[in-house]
């Protein structure tokens, strides 16, 4: 499990194609907390992402709850995940109505493999 890894979801979560994001040449799929370059890193997991654990803390806060063993570490972990699948379900669940899946699922094949 991601969270296990001490790892944040980031992939990118768009299914206009013509988004910033989904024009990336290669984004990563998932951040490790645990790595030493975000011990100074004040921002949060994602931009533009919701859910508690990036609208009040950042990532060097959970770099420290990680480092440190807390089991908040992996509770602020778990929001931010849950909370990135249902979006990204619910993006591919617009994708789909909109007619544009298989469009969508290649560019985030592209964005996430560099395929």
């Amino acid at each position: 499990m991601v969270t296990q890894r001490d790892s944040a979801l980031v992939f990118p979560l768009c299914w206009m194609l013509d988004q910033v994001d989904c024009k990336s040449v290669k984004h990563p799929m998932e951040i490790n907390l645990g790595d030493e370059r975000f011990a100074d890193d004040f921002t949060p997991f994602m931009d533009g992402c919701m859910c508690y654990a990036c609208k009040y803390h950042t990532k060097a806060y959970i770099h420290h709850l990680v480092r440190t063993k807390e089991l908040l570490a992996s509770v602020l972990l778990m929001c931010h995940n849950l909370a990135h699948y249902i979006m990204f379900f619910k993006v591919l669940r617009s994708a789909t109505m909109a007619g544009v899946y298989e469009d969508w699922k290649a560019a985030i094949v592209k964005i996430s493999f560099n395929n």
